[in-house]
């Protein structure tokens, strides 16, 4: 065979070599879509969990300070003589 040919030849087993590397990362690409997309998803899951949960801390918080609140001016009451009260 002449130079041309195996050059010729050479050369197209190259780009049948790049076009099945080219398939490969392609599907390894798509692959990598998903995961990220399932990814995602889990991550706005886990983000309106975290509000929900900090709306229910915010208004137990809330409920237990006025709890507090009520305690200590009925513990004030008590550190006073009961003729003062």
């Amino acid at each position: 065979m002449n130079k041309r040919i195996k050059k010729k030849k050479r050369l197209e087993l190259e780009v049948q070599k790049l076009q099945t590397d080219f398939c490969v990362l392609s599907r390894e690409n798509i692959d990598l879509d998903k995961r990220l997309a399932e990814y995602k998803t889990e991550l706005n899951t886990f983000r309106q969990a975290q509000k929900r949960h900090e709306t229910i801390c915010g208004v137990n918080v809330e409920a237990t300070n006025e709890k507090f609140s009520s305690i200590r001016q009925e513990l004030e009451q008590l550190k006073k003589p009961f003729w003062k009260r």
